[in-house]
């Protein structure tokens, strides 16, 4: 998993947002450094999700919390299609922010 960071706008309009790129299995041996990059990314958190295989329960938890914390700079920038389908069939609320065709 990487955390790099894109300083968006430079004119300050908008806050520097880190991008989390989730590893290929988001279980269990994956949530804490889940846990640890949305922490690390907060509050401007972007998610590239295109390689993701598989998504368990607990990771989805924490992107969930995340995504209610913050969810006016809270997005998925890139997604594979596993992705979009196991979250909108756990009932993430992710399906009006994850790009349509998977990766930009």
């Amino acid at each position: 998993m990487n955390t790099g960071t894109d300083l968006g706008a430079l004119d300050g309009s908008q806050a520097p947002s880190a991008t989390l790129t989730l590893p290929a299995k988001l279980d269990l041996a994956a949530y804490e450094g889940v846990l640890q990059g949305l922490t690390a990314a907060a509050p401007n958190i972007a998610i590239d999700a295109s390689a993701v295989e598989s998504v368990g329960t607990l990771c989805l938890q924490a992107l969930m919390a995340a995504y209610q914390s913050h969810p006016d700079s809270f997005s998925i920038t890139a997604s594979s299609d596993a992705f979009a389908a196991q979250t909108a069939f756990l009932g993430a609320p992710f399906a009006q922010i994850i790009p349509q065709g998977g990766a930009l």
